[in-house]
């Protein structure tokens, strides 16, 4: 507008979405999705941009924050899904790849979860968002979107990483939910060359993520 480009990725998302479809797009995003990661869908989707899944579950479910039973509860599905993942995320870093930033924030044992990391914890969970999430089945579809942006990194959290903490946080509310059977598969669409990019490097290292499900804007936009 005016001749100023918005650079904001809500905006481009969105817009990308109302001009081309909503459910055409992202029916065509899954079948390309799953297809790469070598499943296939013949359930009807549905998807949500902007998807906050931990808060809205927790605002519907009426579970505060502050319930220590319901803190444990997830606290344990965690445990029972990444006990190792602090490990692993050290093991990537001695690899020679390129490191992530790790443990050097208020919470030394970054994705260990203690006595005092429980509550920022939690609000991790429920302060995550992913741009677009699509339900294929028991396929969870989650995608990233960047324009020219990096992946965000805060030291202050106890889940330091952003493609990683969307990706604990959709499965932790999949076994919350009793949908431990979902498979969570996910996505980034980006302008930039992200293969040296750390997140990038650890989602793969882990098998969260394959190259193939690193996508263009025009990808999407044309199937």
């Amino acid at each position: 507008m005016l001749g100023i480009k918005n650079r904001s990725e809500s905006w481009r998302m969105s817009k990308l979405f109302i001009d081309n479809g909503g459910i055409k797009l992202a029916n065509k995003l899954a079948n390309r999705i799953l297809g790469n990661a070598g499943y296939c869908s013949d359930s009807l989707i549905e998807y949500e941009l902007f998807w906050t899944g931990f808060r809205d579950f927790c605002n519907e479910a009426k579970h505060k924050r502050t319930d220590k039973a319901f803190i444990d509860e997830v606290v344990s599905i965690y445990n029972e899904n990444f006990e190792k993942l602090d490990e692993e995320i050290e093991k990537y870093n001695k690899s020679g790849k390129t490191k992530l930033r790790i443990n050097e924030g208020k919470y030394k044992e970054n994705y260990q979860i203690n006595e005092t990391s429980k509550g920022v914890f939690i609000n991790n969970l429920f302060s995550t968002e992913i741009d677009l999430v699509i339900k294929a089945g028991k396929y969870i579809l989650i995608g990233e979107f960047k324009d020219t942006q990096s992946f965000n990194a805060k030291s202050d959290y106890v889940l330091v990483h952003q493609l990683v903490r969307q990706y604990v946080m959709s499965r932790v509310l999949m076994d919350l939910i009793g949908k431990n059977d979902y498979i969570i598969i996910p996505f980034v669409v980006t302008e930039r060359n992200v293969n040296n990019n750390s997140q990038i490097q650890l989602m793969q290292d882990l098998k969260w993520l394959i190259p193939e499900n690193i996508l263009s804007w025009s990808d999407v936009k044309n199937g």
